[in-house]
Order: structure tokens, then sequence, then C-alpha cells
């Protein structure tokens, strides 16, 4: 592929730089974030499938290239003051069309995504897997969705696999052990289309965010002596172990098929967030792994000073959630106030367990649609436009001190 990745480095910024940064803190009311690079490819340009690992250590991403040139992934090293390429694979060797990139939780592997073929109204993906050298170490396939799970030796991938078997629909988990990628264990279960399943009686309502047990309902038992059925139960399969992990009544059944539809349409989101209401009234809330609903308190700045339809945030393998919001400009206008204000992009964390969200900083905006990928203490931003997301010729790269 012709063309280079050029970085831009900041150092300590003065003058006109830091004017600008000092305007932006007052406009967006927290403190900037300190940028302190900028890769840019010459022809072409990098996917906004890019990846930044946990411990905040390496960039991956498709450098897509013009015309006949080929696709290449390359990993860059992010632990210094300027970032360092460390890899280049031509992965159109691989495949045509990459779909996503990610580290594993160990940081140790990089699991590169493209899909194969579609059976029937199916198409399931395949996996490369690449040491952090750009050395290719092995290959999973197939599988629909994959996952990392703490296991008794250590972190696990887990991959589910829904096939066809004539009119009924196949459910395949399996566990790779992160090491050597060998496979340690896989389960199957066969249910209807609506995933009604015969033995034991149930239906699967949704997979855990692992994918490693079933959230399913089973229906109430018949109480001969009130002649009347129970209520029906939400039950925990494991399906390895083909045994219930947890039993407890469905009180209301109009409440649960509305968690089920939430959570069936987010499966890998263990805490996932949510922004309803109004900028005026607004309702934000998590649900938690355990599928319970609790409310969250107001964000500083507030939230109605935010776009709801900007709310986006980071599945991540760590016992905290980063999300981020974008400033609506016209939200003075809501208020009786006749002035706009700058768009501005706000990084936060949320701790689960307390409940405590912190402002971790913020990064100018204006009319842009930013993608972004948070690891350790390195955040990479992409700026995308409304009508192309595909991506763009640059990643900056940010200092995020405060998620350390």
């Amino acid at each position: 592929m012709s063309g280079r990745t050029i970085y831009r480095t900041i150092g300590v910024l003065g003058g006109v730089a830091a004017l600008a940064l000092t305007l932006s803190a007052r406009s967006a009311q927290g403190t900037p974030l300190q940028r302190l690079a900028r890769l840019e490819v010459k022809t072409g340009y990098i996917d906004a499938h890019f990846a930044v690992s946990g411990n905040g250590a390496m960039l991956a991403f498709f450098h897509v290239g013009e015309g006949s040139a080929p696709s290449r992934m390359e990993i860059h090293d992010l632990k210094g003051a300027k970032p360092r390429q460390i890899a280049k694979v031509d992965v159109s060797k691989l495949t045509v069309a990459p779909v996503g990139l990610r580290f594993t939780p160990d940081s140790q592997r990089l699991l590169v995504f493209s899909e194969r073929a579609a059976q029937g109204s199916i198409r399931p993906k395949e996996a490369f897997v690449f040491d952090t050298t750009g050395r290719q170490v092995g290959r999973i396939f197939p599988f629909n969705e994959l996952a990392f799970r703490k296991g008794p030796g250590g972190w696990e991938i887990v991959t589910y696999h829904k096939a066809q078997t004539g009119a009924r629909v196949a459910h395949e988990v399996s566990l790779y052990s992160i090491a050597n990628l060998k496979r340690t264990a896989t389960a199957r279960l066969v249910s209807e289309p609506n995933g009604e399943v015969t033995t034991p009686p149930m239906q699967i309502a949704f997979f855990s965010p692992d994918f490693s047990q079933i959230v399913v309902k089973v229906a109430g038992a018949y109480d001969k002596q009130r002649d009347m059925r129970l209520p029906d139960r939400q039950k925990v399969y494991d399906p390895f172990t083909r045994k219930f992990l947890t039993d407890k009544e469905i009180s209301n059944l109009a409440d649960w098929a509305t968690l089920q539809k939430l959570r069936s349409e987010n499966q890998r989101i263990p805490t996932l967030l949510q922004l309803t209401g109004t900028q005026k009234s607004p309702a934000f809330e998590m649900i938690t792994p355990a599928h319970e609903r609790v409310r969250l308190p107001n964000t500083t700045p507030p939230l109605k000073q935010f776009e709801f339809k900007s709310l986006v945030q980071q599945n991540t393998d760590a016992p905290t959630v980063p999300f981020s919001l974008n400033v609506d400009p016209q939200w003075p206008t809501l208020f009786g106030e006749n002035r706009s204000v700058p768009e501005v992009f706000h990084l936060f964390l949320l701790d689960p367990g307390s409940k405590q969200i912190r402002l971790l900083g913020t990064v100018d905006a204006p009319g842009q649609v930013i993608g972004w990928r948070l690891g350790g203490a390195r955040l990479a931003v992409m700026r995308l436009h409304a009508n192309w997301k595909l991506g763009d010729r640059a990643i900056e790269i940010y200092d995020v001190p405060g998620a350390k």
C-alpha cells in the first residue's frame, strides 16, 4: 500500500492553543483532555472500526487503501509520548471485508473479525487471532457472537453459533483458551424458531453478556388445589452443566417482556444505560447484569445540556462503564435563554456499584460525530461526519488521567 502514517505530537500547550483550551473549558464546564498525537494517513482512510487495548498500551486500526491498494491492519504502541508503529499486516490476504477489531481482556491478543457466506438468513463470522507483534496465531470459526469470560484458569473466549437445522434452530456455545486457542468445551441446544425447547421445557429469552448462560422463561406449574396456573418463572440455565442456576417468579409479565426485548437487542452489554424523557425531565437509568432497573443520578454538567440521542457507551471487560454525551448547542433556548453554546464531547465513567458518575474530560466537536475507544488512560478519537461514518484520514490520541 502506498502512503504512510504521519504523527503530530503535541507537547506543552501555550499561546493561542492554551487560550483555546481555556475558552473550551469554560463553555463545556469540564476539563479539556490533552491531545498527545494525531495519526494521519496520506492515502485511503482509517476505518471506523478501531480498538484500544484495555491497558491503554496499544491502538489497532484498518488502513483502507485507495483503488487496488490492499487494506492493512496496523498496531501502534501508545506507551510513549509519540505513538510508534509495531506491526502492519496485509489483511486482504485473509478477508476481503474485515468488520471489526478487538483486543482480548489481557491485551495479549488481537482479533480481526470477518463475515462468512450467509447460511439462510444467518451470516456467521470468523476471527483471525494475532499476537501484538502482528503474527497470526490462530483462527476461530464459525460463530455469530464472540465474548470473553473469566474462567477458573483465566480469561476464556466464548463463541455463540446459531444455525438452522431443518425447521428448528441449533444454538451452540463453545469455550476456548486464550493462551492456546484450543476449544475446551461445547454445549448445544435445539429450539423451535420462537425459542421453545422441549428438554428441559422452557423458552429462550436471551443469553448472558458472555453467552455462557441462558435466561429462560418456564411456564408456571398448575396448582390443582386452587385450580389455577401459577405465574411463569424466570430461570438461568447453564448449557454446559444442563442445570438451572437461579429461579424466580415473573410478577409482572408486561415489564418482563419489555426487559426481554431490551436484553435480546443488547445481549453483549452487561450494564445497559438508558436515557429517556426530555431535557426538561430526563430519566437516566441502568439495567444491571442481574436485570434490575436502577435509577442513576444526574451528570455534571446536567443532562439537560446534552443531546439524548448522542449517548454512547463502550462495552468493556472492566467493572466500570465509560459513556459519552454531546452538548446540544441549542439547549439554552429550551430554558428561555437567547443564546447557543459550542458542541462539545463529554466523556464520563460510571461505577455501577456506587452509581457514581465522574466526568473524565471533554473534546471540542463542532458539527462532528465522535467515534471513540477508551483503554486505560488513552482515548482514541475519530471525527466522523453525519453523511459518511465509514472512517476518516486521522485518529487523535488523548491522555485521560482520570481513567487510570
